[in-house]
């Protein structure tokens, strides 16, 4: 029996030391967990960072963009109009101007005053 017991006290020393390595083992495995999740939390700041710093670039990117896109549709629009005024002076410049050398007579103005009392009565 004793050599029984020898052998039963071998097994018992074995699953002892498997214990002891899985005890470890689970250690390590916890350390590691904890690490990645460490590095998890860390990695999730820095993407939440940097999305917020994306966003006000974006937004920047855009105004600039408006910006650029309003002046560049100005200037066709100023030199349209730049166009147009030139015409439009060249045109005036050529229409002779009207002279008046003969005064409306008194009794025109009387009359159509006389019909338009006469219209609203």
């Amino acid at each position: 029996m004793t050599q029984q017991g020898a052998v039963l006290q071998g097994y018992n020393n074995e699953l002892v030391k498997c214990i002891e390595d899985l005890c470890m083992q689970k250690q390590e495995l916890t350390k590691e967990i904890q690490q990645a999740e460490e590095e998890k939390n860390k990695l999730q700041h820095e993407i939440q960072v940097l999305n917020e710093e994306l966003e006000r670039v974006c937004e920047n990117l855009a105004q600039k963009e408006f910006r650029i896109l309003m002046h560049v549709q100005r200037q066709p629009l100023c030199a349209i109009t730049s166009t147009y005024l030139e015409e439009w002076r060249d045109k005036i410049k050529t229409v002779p101007r009207p002279t008046f050398t003969h005064p409306i007579p008194p009794y025109k103005a009387s009359v159509n005053l006389a019909q338009q009392i006469d219209n609203s009565g």
